[in-house]
């Protein structure tokens, strides 16, 4: 293989690999279904766990009380609203600035069916405190 042809399919290797990265959102969370991640919203000092289904369309994750959340590219995570049926859209509110289940806000949450199937509920457990320890 002459330099010039070298030069030429290394060049397109290059092209490829920043179109693949560049076609790749760098807010995603690479994870398996009904795999547990554990979340963090910042502007509540909230931490809570989501899980991706393989029925959920991409970028999307379910909490364990049944509702759809996204994270934004700015890591910030917000509620799912049914736009049209099937079509999930991200809302204005806040996982952890509400009750999802008392708000009058209608987010998109999985149908009776679908929570059957739903992972078991996550419990964690923590140390037991020695005596004297407040925490």
């Amino acid at each position: 293989m002459s330099s010039q042809n070298f030069f030429r399919l290394f060049f397109a290797m290059c092209a490829v690999a920043v179109v693949f990265a560049a076609s790749t959102p760098a807010y995603a969370i690479s994870t398996k279904p009904n795999e547990p991640i554990l979340a963090f919203q910042r502007a509540y000092d909230f931490t809570f766990f989501v899980y991706r289904r393989v029925d959920t369309p991409v970028g999307w994750y379910v909490t364990y009380d049944g509702f759809y959340v996204q994270r934004t590219p700015q890591k910030v995570w917000l509620y799912g609203n049914e736009y049209r049926k099937g079509t999930l859209t991200p809302t204005k509110v806040l996982v952890g600035s509400v009750d999802p289940r008392k708000s009058p806000y209608p987010f998109a949450q999985l149908t009776d069916a679908q929570k059957r199937d739903a992972p078991p509920e996550i419990v964690l457990e923590r140390e037991p405190q020695k005596p004297g320890n407040k925490n």
